[in-house]
């Protein structure tokens, strides 16, 4: 998840969550697993809680026990909180807090981990990436002991799998191909801008068509 510069003060930049990319906000270990709260959870705790300070969940648990006993979601906090020990640090992680929600692109890799149709109505923009520049052949492989935490929770995989990535996105073989790609794209989000993202490598049209010759601009 790459984050394009500052966005809460002056100019507004752009927000690349990444692969999939939400949630954008947490509640974390000291390692860097999610500790299981909602969306909804995770602001209402966050709140609470300096952005990246480790902080023992008894003294959250004082927090929340003062200031939210009145939400409706008090309950199910504090049934999660209680799961682990007391003293264990947890620490608020804000990629993409709420208010810059709007500046957030999601990208649409040739894996498609972490893709849902939710993730796709929540973007502002969507891109396309039609194929691996960097990773040509079998593509990307993110080792499986990599994959824990909250790496498996934003690629909605199970822990310790082997993840690929392969070079071009194995669904769209031609011109019709993309175009039924991106037309499923518009129909869960319609207000989305949608963007195509190609690499620059050449390749065999017997392995991957390439776009017309002509450069142009294509706006769907």
């Amino acid at each position: 998840m790459a984050r394009a510069g500052p966005c809460r003060k002056g100019p507004r930049t752009q927000l690349d969550t990444g692969e999939g990319g939400y949630p954008t906000y947490y509640i974390l270990d000291a390692k860097w697993n999610p500790l299981g709260l909602s969306e909804q959870q995770v602001l209402l705790v966050g709140k609470l809680m300096a952005e990246r300070k480790l902080t023992p969940i008894e003294k959250v648990l004082e927090k929340v026990h003062q200031e939210l006993d009145e939400s409706p979601e008090y309950e199910k906090i504090v049934e999660t909180l209680k799961q682990h020990p007391a003293s264990m640090p947890i620490q608020y992680l804000p990629i993409v807090t709420p208010e810059d929600q709007d500046y957030v692109s999601t990208q649409l890799k040739t894996g498609l981990f972490g893709v849902t149709k939710e993730t796709i109505r929540k973007a502002r923009r969507v891109v396309i990436a039609y194929s691996q520049g960097a990773k040509q052949g079998v593509g990307g492989h993110l080792l499986g002991r990599k994959v824990f935490g909250l790496v498996s929770l934003l690629r909605g995989v199970a822990e310790g799998v082997s993840l690929i990535s392969p070079f071009p996105f194995h669904n769209c073989y031609c011109h019709r191909g993309r175009q039924a790609f991106i037309d499923a794209v518009r129909m869960i989000n319609r207000r989305t801008t949608i963007c195509i993202k190609v690499s620059p490598s050449r390749i065999s049209s017997s392995s991957y068509p390439a776009w017309p010759e002509s450069p142009r601009t294509i706006r769907w």
